[in-house]
């Protein structure tokens, strides 16, 4: 999981940069730009700015997507039970999804406490 900044040093992501660099080698499809890493976003209600999905789903492999009404820039710090609820989800949904021996594709995303509900 890639976090804020880089707490440590670059030996923590060294498992990570190969599927970053050359997605096609790892599962990723024809569009190098395209990131084919399974990835989860916790979007929080009273960040700085929200992401747009229609953008992050064209440069990532969306699998996992939550908003929440609050919550904000710091949200390990503010909201610290949703962020281990929203991590823990996103993991069973990949493992639940890898134990079953399919691809990992469009995981379904948890229905997470405190969910911001879309008009």
């Amino acid at each position: 999981m890639l976090t804020h900044g880089w707490p440590g040093s670059i030996v923590e992501f060294l498992d990570v940069l190969g599927p970053l660099a050359d997605p096609g080698r790892y599962g990723g499809g024809p569009d190098p730009r395209r990131l084919a890493v399974p990835t989860g976003v916790a979007v929080f209600g009273a960040d700085v700015a929200a992401p747009v999905r229609r953008l992050a789903e064209r440069d990532n492999h969306i699998v996992h997507w939550t908003e929440y009404d609050r919550g904000g820039h710091f949200a390990a710090m503010d909201q610290p039970d949703l962020v281990v609820a929203d991590v823990r989800a996103f993991f069973r949904a990949l493992r639940a999804t890898a134990v079953r021996g399919q691809p990992v594709s469009r995981a379904r995303s948890a229905r997470a406490p405190h969910r911001r509900r879309r008009p």
